[in-house]
């Protein structure tokens, strides 16, 4: 491609990308039908921070490092440094990550977040990077998605943005393009469907106005749970099938509602793609001008200063990757059918396909309770071009112990699986266990290397449930229906340290919370169950106070209807003005050292 023509079209890229999440975002969230004509507000400088560009800078900033090799496990590695966000899908995962579960299980265990937006939002990097190759567009698009929506619909709409995108450096037909950008999801998935109907109807002609109730109708989720993908997907695209020009176009999309910020951003974005700046009036960039604001809870790496900045690097690694053979990266049957496992290779950093590639699969979920166990298989497949003659061992923490030993010779492309079960002493109070998988690579019967593989098991929460004991995965805790639809649940709290706390008990139900005897929460029925560490949830299911260190009394009481099955969630994190040094004030995030229960 012509560099002065890619150059334009990536300028304008990101130049759609900001115009559209500052049009989008004060409006983020809204449900209703609206009519606005101009950016409801503008930021001393224009533009505003937002996610949907901050994390591909980050995203940016690895591939600069890694180049072609740039797989999940180190955009995994990249957020726990990088990424102070804790909002729905990002908070999980970056907690699970902090954890030390590896990806993609790090991406999907006790995140109900993995069908929204976070991911798809993060594609036009790989689509400018990967201009007019979707397929390796849409190689790194899952690398990325998984890092925090692993078996959830937000892989599949990163994916379709990031062909689509990629297609749209050369092609100006949004129906080719989206016929194309199709062909790399599946035709069950919800983002398929919604994209497709929404196609399909106004080919037969549905109004602009009738087009979004057919749409949320069918395809729509809870206001409430504004942020799912396959309705924003769909909604992104209406600005290409109704709109009269950028701005028109921009506009149909903004005042459709929902994760607005998003679609806004992805329709002016792949627009600029298509057209380049002149397709992009002076009238919507000039108030958002050239500068690029990075929200304060992306840090620690280079950011580049402009659109220009931003441009230019992303030409330069354009040119890298166009060394490549896309032919050579491919998202795998097997990717796609389990993303409960983690996976490593040996070297660490080596990528899978010329290397000894480990899977780690758990029997049921990373989780083990006191007196307990946990099974697992470590699958080892050798994709080196030698010989690999290999002993394995669990090392373990205190109190726990570990049965089976393993031994496999390994020529290329053979594979073995070790088996081993880990069980726990009945004082395990810590909140997670750390191990270790020793793998002995053998030469001669000595040991040529030794090569260690962390693993974590995640302690379980003790709750008494209507007056039974019960060990709880994650942080749901389910009532069985019964004649009353009052119920109750008591657990004990361990806080390491003297601290502001918060606690949100996420319910459909009446609810009271007690902490130490005393009632800190009253709340009333609400409309849905969002456990988010931060966005949205409910006034009266959220309370912050000082926590004295050590052991605190919980009770949890729910009131509904009888016969009727009952759910809360207990989100339990940092106060929402939480101020690590040099950053704005963020909202709330794990403390990985307590324990329930």
């Amino acid at each position: 491609m012509d560099q002065n023509i890619l150059r334009d079209k990536i300028y304008a890229c990101w130049l759609g990308k900001n115009i559209g999440g500052t049009l989008g975002a004060p409006i983020e969230g809204r449900t209703d039908f609206m009519d606005i004509k101009w950016f409801p507000e503008l930021g001393e400088k224009g533009c505003i921070p937002n996610d949907d560009l901050d994390l591909q800078l980050l995203n940016l900033h690895a591939l600069e490092h890694f180049g072609a090799s740039l797989r999940a496990e180190q955009l995994g590695r990249e957020w726990v440094e990088h990424n102070y966000f804790p909002v729905d899908e990002y908070g999980y995962a970056v907690t699970n990550l902090r954890r030390g579960l590896r990806l993609p299980l790090a991406g999907c265990y006790n995140n109900l977040f993995n069908s929204c937006m976070g991911s798809p939002i993060r594609s036009e990097i790989w689509a400018a990077v990967c201009a007019g190759r979707p397929k390796l567009a849409a190689f790194f698009a899952w690398q990325d998605a998984v890092v925090d929506h692993a078996g959830g619909e937000g892989i599949y709409g990163e994916i379709f943005n990031a062909v689509a995108e990629s297609m749209a450096f050369v092609s100006d037909d949004i129906f080719r393009i989206v016929d194309e950008a199709l062909k790399y999801i599946p035709t069950s998935c919800r983002v398929y469907k919604a994209v497709s109907d929404t196609i399909k109807w106004y080919k037969e002609g549905v109004s602009y106005v009738d087009m979004r109730a057919k749409l949320l109708e069918k395809h729509g989720s809870h206001p409430l749970h504004f942020t799912d993908a396959p309705q924003n997907i769909a909604i992104g695209l209406i600005g290409f099938l109704y709109g009269s020009d950028f701005g028109d176009g921009m506009l149909k999309v903004a005042n459709y509602g929902y994760d607005a910020d998003c679609t806004v951003a992805t329709y002016a974005a792949l627009y600029g793609i298509m057209y380049g700046t002149a397709g992009i009036p002076a009238k919507w960039s000039d108030p958002i001008g050239d500068l690029i604001l990075l929200s304060k809870e992306v840090r620690g790496f280079r950011c580049p200063a402009n659109l220009d900045e931003l441009t230019d690097r992303t030409i330069r690694m354009y040119n890298i990757l166009l060394q490549e053979d896309e032919d050579k990266y491919v998202i795998t049957d097997e990717d796609f059918a389990d993303y409960e496992v983690q996976q490593y290779t040996l070297p660490e950093g080596e990528l899978r396909d010329e290397a000894v590639w480990i899977t780690l699969k758990y029997d049921g979920s990373p989780v083990i309770t006191p007196d307990g166990s946990r099974r697992m298989s470590f699958r080892v497949r050798n994709n080196t071009y030698a010989r690999w003659d290999m002993r394995f061992s669990i090392t373990c923490p205190d109190n726990f112990i570990a049965t089976g030993g393993g031994y496999a010779s390994l020529e290329h492309g053979e594979e073995a699986v070790y088996e081993a079960t880990v069980s726990a002493g009945a004082d395990f109070r810590r909140s997670q266990a750390d191990f270790v998988l020793n793998v002995d690579r053998l030469n001669e019967e000595g040991i040529w290397k030794r090569y260690y593989i962390p693993f974590v098991l995640v302690r379980t929460s003790h709750w008494v449930i209507d007056g039974e004991h019960t060990d709880v995965d994650g942080n749901v805790i389910t009532f069985a229906a019964n004649g009353t639809g009052k119920h109750v649940a008591e657990t004990v709290l361990y806080s390491a340290e003297r601290r502001p706390s918060r606690f949100n008990i996420a319910t459909t139900e009446k609810m009271k919370l007690f902490v130490d005897g005393r009632q800190v929460l009253d709340g009333g029925v609400n409309p849905t169950l969002r456990n988010s560490y931060s966005t949205l949830n409910f006034p009266d299911q959220e309370t912050e106070f000082l926590l004295e260190a050590g052991e605190h009394s919980l009770r949890v009481e729910l009131d509904g209807d009888a016969g009727k099955e009952q759910v809360f969630s207990f989100v339990f994190t940092a106060k929402k003005c939480t101020t690590p040094e040099g950053g704005r004030p963020l909202v709330a995030y794990e403390f990985l050292e307590n324990v329930v229960g």
